[in-house]
């Protein structure tokens, strides 16, 4: 979960002054609510001008110092991103910039070890019908290249949003699916049946 706290002055210092009590305020509710410091990584902080036009013409443009602090919240459980959205919000936070689901490492690396073997499986079934329609028999690999996949969404998961819960008003994420793909390319040695 990427959410972001912004806060707004006249002046850089009080921006990030008020920027600072905001993401205090929030860390400490997420923290109350059970999210890990190890959990929550600064992604973006920002301290700019912001230039508004004159009120009036050929008067002086108006500048606002817009300060800014994005996060990224790893959650292991799919189950708390509605929650930790709601806490985070009720407490600093301005913008929910955007959930995205991945798998952990070790199922990322234990799903990758299975497709990658369905692949060699799938490669070497594909190589022995093209060879027999020649009479070759496989006799062997020459060359094996394995592409590094990695997680991506699927159609169901890359349309899943964060809507409210009809009954409660709370922040429902609804999770889709990860898909873990794998692409060999295999050249075999054949012989002549």
């Amino acid at each position: 979960v990427r959410v972001g706290v912004t806060a707004t002055a006249e002046d850089a210092v009080t921006a990030r002054q008020r920027l600072a009590e905001n993401v205090s305020r929030m860390r400490s509710a997420l923290t109350d609510a059970g999210v890990a410091d190890d959990q929550i990584t600064t992604s973006y902080y920002d301290i700019g001008r912001d230039y508004r036009p004159p009120r009036r013409e050929g008067g002086e443009p108006e500048v606002t110092y817009r300060a800014t602090h994005e996060f990224e919240i790893t959650l292991p459980d799919v189950e708390r991103a509605g929650p930790v959205i709601d806490t985070a919000v009720q407490n600093g936070a301005t913008d929910i910039n955007d959930v995205e689901f991945t798998l952990s490492a070790e199922r990322r690396q234990e799903l990758e070890r299975d497709a990658r073997q369905s692949a060699m499986t799938d490669a070497r079934r594909k190589a022995e019908t093209v060879g027999a329609a020649e009479n070759l028999t496989i006799t062997g690999v020459d060359v094996i290249r394995v592409d590094t996949g990695s997680p991506r969404p699927s159609d169901a998961e890359y349309a899943a949003t964060q809507t409210p819960a009809a009954d409660s008003g709370d922040t429902d994420v609804e999770a889709g699916s990860v898909t873990v793909v794998a692409s060999v390319q295999v050249v075999y040695n054949a012989t002549a049946t």
